[in-house]
């Protein structure tokens, strides 16, 4: 896995992921025999992650995004101790687990009246505009390093999941609106299929993109709109030519595979 993330930078979530998987048959398990036990372990390991981001984050002086400015190794020190470690991006599937687990033995709908769904609904898009706004509210500074960008490093993320794991839960107790019926349509399957091929090759599309530039290019907001667009209709067309030409074929002759090595017992 590290020889693969230094040829392809952007995999480092994929040992990030395996190891959040990790711990879930540990989550389900306590969840099966005591809930208020789950409860005790998911506080904790909250706690845990907010504790340790906040604390790398401070010591390390690290700004709420990737770093700008000429410091010494911040960019470094910014991705390696903090932005890649999964002790510092557990919160967000933590939340997702939890959440799973309980729409997934919910017996009765827990929303019962339209006030309550507002509600929800305001306090999901208000922790939406939160996390964005205060992410420019504090401007990175180097002789100054404020408490909050530290709490603001631990929590933004969380908190940003729990809101969309609010919409999520909105959306299955029939509270969605227009925003269920959007995320209801197909085309969302596809794009769900071919996902993990456009991640994989995205990054080299933009990379291959600079690489062949001859002059500056000048920043201006629709620049960056349309190179956004056509980013993502390469990486959607080169997704769906992997996905069917590689991964699907692969997928397929992996049963056969299984079966051929199969010892067979005769009696």
């Amino acid at each position: 896995m590290l020889i693969i993330a230094r040829c392809n930078g952007w995999t480092w979530y994929l040992a990030s992921d395996f190891q959040f998987y990790f711990t879930t048959p540990l989550l389900v398990f306590l969840y099966s025999r005591s809930k208020y036990g789950l409860m005790v372990t998911g506080t904790f390991l909250f706690l845990a992650t907010f504790t340790v981001t906040s604390l790398l984050s401070s010591f390390y002086q690290l700004p709420v995004a990737n770093p700008y400015d000429m410091r010494k190794m911040s960019t470094v020190m910014y991705f390696m101790e903090y932005y890649s470690k999964p002790y510092c991006r557990y919160g967000p599937f933590l939340v997702g687990i939890l959440l799973g687990l309980f729409i997934y033995h919910q017996q009765t709908p827990l929303l019962r009246t339209k006030v309550q769904a507002a509600i929800g609904w305001l306090c999901a898009l208000f922790s939406m505009f939160m996390v964005i706004a205060l992410a420019y509210a504090f401007e990175d500074s180097l002789n100054i390093y404020a408490p909050a960008k530290a709490i603001y490093q631990a929590l933004h993320r969380t908190v940003w999941a729990v809101a969309v794991g609010w919409i999520i839960f909105a959306c299955g107790e029939g509270y969605g609106g227009f925003i269920s019926s959007l995320l209801s349509w197909g085309i969302w399957a596809v794009v769900a299929r071919i996902s993990y091929a456009c991640y994989l090759v995205h990054p080299m599309l933009i990379l291959l993109y600079n690489g062949l530039q001859e002059t500056l290019m000048h920043y201006s907001d629709i620049n960056m709109f349309y190179l956004f667009l056509g980013h993502c209709s390469v990486t959607f067309i080169v997704g769906l030519a992997v996905t069917v030409m590689v991964e699907r074929p692969l997928q397929e002759l992996k049963p056969s595979l299984s079966c051929r090595c199969r010892p067979t017992v005769h009696l």
